[in-house]
């Protein structure tokens, strides 16, 4: 993959957009963690490409596996 920097536009992909996945997993909407994700979305969006956020605290993924999980 090829990828060239203009100072105008930042980096652009010379093969088209790139699909975002974002990955958060913080228990509070409202923290710093969660605003960066937001920034960086919206970001990715205005550079044109296609984002997807995957909030597993709120699809209630749970972290711990084996004997630790409760």
């Amino acid at each position: 993959m090829k990828w060239r920097r203009s100072s105008a536009i930042g980096c652009r992909n010379k093969v088209g957009s790139m699909h975002v996945l974002t990955i958060l997993d913080h228990p509070n909407p409202k923290s710093f963690t969660a605003a960066a994700a937001e920034h960086f979305m919206q970001g990715a969006q205005a550079g044109g490409h296609p984002v997807e956020l995957a909030d597993l605290n709120a699809e209630g993924f749970n972290p711990l596996c084996g004997q630790w999980r409760t």
